[in-house]
């Protein structure tokens, strides 16, 4: 399973992966969180971190790459770590990824937009949910949310690829912290590398889309980040504009 705690670590722009992934080829999805995949020449299942269509990406006979469970009692022996793009790439197809490549960018001081904060805090409560990050400096805060982008269209990110009632209410969470005095940002995480700029998915979830840009009216960052996956790591290739 791909953890921040002990299965990557940073070097550099580089995050390796301490070992590495096993390839496997795509078979079908199963439900929400399991896809089915052929390793070794035996069927096998392996959980999806990641709630979205992937449309594009979950293609039978897809050549892929998964990780052994952590756990040996877990019903899913493998982890589904990454797929071929549609264009011959990898994507990582771990929502809970950006997360932590947010996190160590920020370590490492290389997000211009947020080199006056000193202290980064994770899973900060607000109200009955939780926001990703809390970053702190002498003078001030921001609220950031982190939101996984794998869907590409000839060079345009887009999210989301499904409808986020969820992403919804974080949204609001960001304008209604704004509204109050603090700094709130909105990052958008590439994870792939053929990206040159994100848009929301207005076809996807209109409304998302329109509180996006309600969003940036009031003041809240819009910001967006794309990394390069390959099956040693993933590495840090900086910002790429957002176009509302």
């Amino acid at each position: 399973m791909l953890r921040s705690d002990n299965s990557i670590w940073a070097y550099g722009h580089k995050m390796k992966f301490k070992t590495l992934p096993i390839q496997a080829v795509f078979l079908k999805r199963l439900n929400r969180f399991s896809v089915q995949v052929r390793l070794n020449g035996r069927i096998e299942e392996a959980h999806l971190p990641n709630s979205g269509r992937l449309g594009e990406l979950l293609v039978q006979e897809r050549r892929c790459y998964v990780f052994p469970a952590d756990n040996p009692i877990r019903k899913t022996r493998y982890d589904l770590a990454m797929i071929e793009t549609p264009e011959g790439g990898l994507t990582s197809t771990d929502a809970r990824l950006p997360n932590t490549l947010f996190r160590e960018a920020f370590d490492r001081n290389q997000l211009a937009a947020f080199q006056h904060y000193s202290r980064i805090d994770h899973e900060v409560p607000y109200e009955k949910s939780r926001l990703d990050f809390r970053l702190s400096g002498s003078n001030s805060s921001c609220y950031v949310e982190v939101k996984s982008v794998t869907l590409v269209q000839e060079g345009t990110a887009l999210f989301p690829d499904a409808p986020t009632l969820r992403g919804i209410k974080h949204l609001n969470h960001l304008m209604a912290l704004k509204k109050s005095g603090h700094e709130s940002a909105v990052v958008f995480w590439v994870q792939r590398d053929d990206a040159i700029r994100v848009r929301p998915h207005h076809t996807s979830d209109p409304v998302f889309s329109n509180t996006l840009n309600a969003c940036a009216n009031q003041g809240v960052r819009v910001l967006a980040y794309k990394s390069r996956v390959t099956v040693e790591g993933l590495e840090f290739m900086g910002e790429i504009p957002v176009k509302l």
